[in-house]
């Protein structure tokens, strides 16, 4: 098993739908707060413990170079 207890988000291994959903979700609070691309990568980083490669990959780095 990959995740713990520790902490109410998904898990990349376990759900990764779930787990980018709520990396979308998180981008988008971050834009509503007027935060660029950096802003926002080291955000997720220090707040949510999501590392910056996984804002960085596929779907979810199209997503960011769309709204800026």
């Amino acid at each position: 098993m990959h995740h713990n207890n520790k902490h109410p988000f998904p898990c990349l291994n376990c759900h990764p739908h779930s787990y980018i959903r709520m990396v979308q979700h998180l981008i988008e609070r971050c834009l509503l707060l007027h935060m660029d691309r950096d802003q926002c990568i080291k955000a997720l980083a220090e707040h949510a413990k999501i590392r910056p490669l996984i804002t960085l990959t596929g779907s979810l780095s199209a997503f960011i170079c769309a709204i800026n």
